[in-house]
């Protein structure tokens, strides 16, 4: 009978470690998910292997991200920047089709221009009868967009006889390029705003290569 008492007893510990385990690991993601750093990131990666830590972190995970099946990608996702640095970092023309798949998930026409000639201009897009021309560039974060490449946009704008031009990029802008860009009506999408983007059409990994 005693040694019965001593087992529960054991078996009760057990699960109160394991509790107050996944409840560590799960502060832990929320940390992540919330700062992005890549330190707590590793520590979601660790708390998979514990089950019951992925039935509390997965759900708070897909809490924040809002991402309809991020059940499925928990533990390969990271940073959105840091993926498309990594995976398209030897072809960045191929960025420029993804970026385009992008705006068709979101409801626009877009053809991806020839790796050379293009004139200045990489992605064309239709939607509502406007016509924008549309410069793409995967640079790194701490990097910023000058105010040369938007005027060469637009340059690339007004001989394409375009509406619109869109600048999109994985990092920002100096505050010369952001100038020129409100005077002339000119979309600035920086890495935030692309992040969101590619949240709002999906957040696919990769989007297909069509023209």
């Amino acid at each position: 009978m005693k040694r019965k008492k001593r087992s529960l007893h054991a078996r009760l510990r057990g699960l109160a470690r394991r509790g107050v385990k996944a409840l560590f690991w799960a502060a832990l993601l929320l940390l992540a998910v919330r700062a992005n750093i890549s330190f707590f990131r590793g520590a979601f990666e660790r708390a998979l292997e514990n089950g019951v830590a992925f039935l509390i972190c997965a759900p708070i995970y897909a809490h924040f991200e809002r991402v309809p099946d991020a059940l499925s990608r928990l533990w390969k996702r990271g940073d959105v920047i840091d993926n498309l640095l990594s995976d398209y970092a030897a072809h960045p023309t191929d960025f420029e089709k993804y970026v385009a798949g992008v705006y068709r998930r979101l409801g626009y026409r877009a053809k991806v221009t020839r790796a050379t000639g293009d004139g200045g201009i990489d992605v064309h897009l239709w939607r509502d009868g406007v016509h924008y021309a549309v410069e793409v560039k995967l640079y790194a974060r701490g990097r910023r967009v000058g105010r040369e490449y938007i005027q060469k946009l637009w340059a690339a704008q007004l001989d394409a006889k375009a509406d619109a031009a869109i600048f999109v990029t994985t990092c920002g802008y100096t505050a010369q390029a952001i100038e020129f860009a409100e005077r002339h009506d000119i979309i600035l999408v920086d890495g935030d705003s692309l992040k969101r983007m590619i949240s709002a059409a999906g957040h696919k990994r990769r989007f297909g290569r069509g023209r």
